[in-house]
């Protein structure tokens, strides 16, 4: 496999970086072309918007949710053209995961790229970066004004995931090589140490989160990192001798339940209580919202208008009857459904293997 080293400059001012995508801007533009990608022309929509400054998505890595929202399912066929005017359609909302190790896990990143501290702002539910305090060659300079930051940089990436953002390995500085330099596997492992993706995954703010389409020599790498994060988590919990865990700690390792097994009745419990893989976030979101759907959809074909009883519990009963995709678990070598290694009974949710033992086929 092939990737394209792309020099060019982060912007942080007057955007919403997080634990795992940052704006960037290529400094030649053209270097975009040199890939192969299905989702290229989402990719160009994308550098239209801005002036070529685009999001990045980090490869091998999934940060706690700040405002996740499933997509509406499709209406059955024998509702399409039924209204009403009274009935109230459940929304899907922002869901987000405990707030400090999302926040965490931004100031992480941002400290990787020398950013001292950042100053946020928001209007409804949209919040940005309104200041910062950035450390330069020169001194630490404080920077109110977009585009004023630039910070120097360079990714390597090889491909762009379905909404458009490049799929990439984020460092800070400017390499002594070649501008659109094509590297291969081998050659770019030695290097995967120096990059934000690792960085984070060591230092525990970020979960791994793996598909086939990383070769493995790179994957193995970031295992290594997150068994880091693991064992310094670990160690504090022995160090801790049963206090609890002080909120000044910031590896999620010591949070999540999931891989000891976690009882889940209400949504706030993952929303709000403990952390848990985004990647099991995001499918018990999703299949809450397709049961008040279902109840939706029901009343729709009583014709009764009357309120709906939304609620936020979570009914684990045909959880997998929406996707029990094949994984390929690591340490077994072996292909095998999401069910025999996420194991429910009732409202505890298990999962029998850590993340950085999983690969998603797609």
């Amino acid at each position: 496999m092939k990737f394209t080293l792309i020099k060019g400059h982060y912007y942080v001012v007057g955007y919403s970086p997080d634990g795992d995508s940052i704006k960037f801007k290529a400094d030649n533009p053209q270097l975009w072309n040199t890939f192969e990608t299905e989702n290229r022309a989402k990719l160009e929509e994308n550098l239209a918007e801005d002036n070529g400054i685009i999001m990045l998505r980090l490869q091998g890595i999934d940060a706690f949710e700040t405002h996740y929202s499933p997509e509406t399912p499709m209406s059955p066929k024998d509702l399409k053209a039924v209204t009403s005017k009274s009935l109230k359609k459940p929304e899907p909302g922002g869901h987000k995961q405990p707030k400090r190790i999302a926040i965490e896990a931004t100031n992480v990143f941002l400290r990787y790229l020398g950013v001292e501290s950042a100053t946020w702002k928001t209007w409804g539910k949209n919040p940005w970066v309104n200041k910062i305090i950035l450390k330069r060659d020169s001194g630490i300079v404080e920077i109110k004004d977009k585009y004023a930051d630039a910070i120097p940089g360079y990714i390597i990436t090889n491909d762009v995931e379905k909404n458009g953002r490049p799929i990439a390995w984020a460092f800070v500085g400017t390499p002594d090589v070649e501008d659109g330099m094509i590297l291969t596997t081998d050659q770019f492992q030695k290097g995967v140490e120096a990059s934000a993706n690792y960085f984070l995954l060591k230092q525990g703010v970020v979960y791994p989160y793996f598909f086939m389409t990383l070769p493995a020599k790179l994957r193995q790498k970031m295992v290594e990192a997150a068994q880091i994060a693991v064992r310094d988590a670990a160690q504090q919990i022995e160090q801790l001798n049963g206090q609890p865990v002080p909120d000044t700690f910031s590896n999620l390792w010591l949070y999540d339940k999931a891989v000891n097994g976690i009882e889940i009745d209400e949504l706030k419990h993952i929303t709000d209580d403990y952390g848990i893989y985004p990647y099991l976030f995001r499918k018990i979101v999703k299949h809450w919202y397709a049961t008040q759907m279902q109840r939706y959809w029901d009343a729709l074909r009583k014709g009764d208008d009357a309120a709906v009883n939304y609620d936020l519990r979570v009914d684990f009963a045909k959880f997998f009857d929406a996707g029990n995709p094949y994984v390929f678990v690591i340490s077994d070598q072996d292909f095998v459904r999401l069910d025999e290694i996420l194991v429910i009974e009732r409202n505890k949710l298990t999962l029998t293997k850590y993340p950085f033992d999983i690969v998603f086929l797609s």
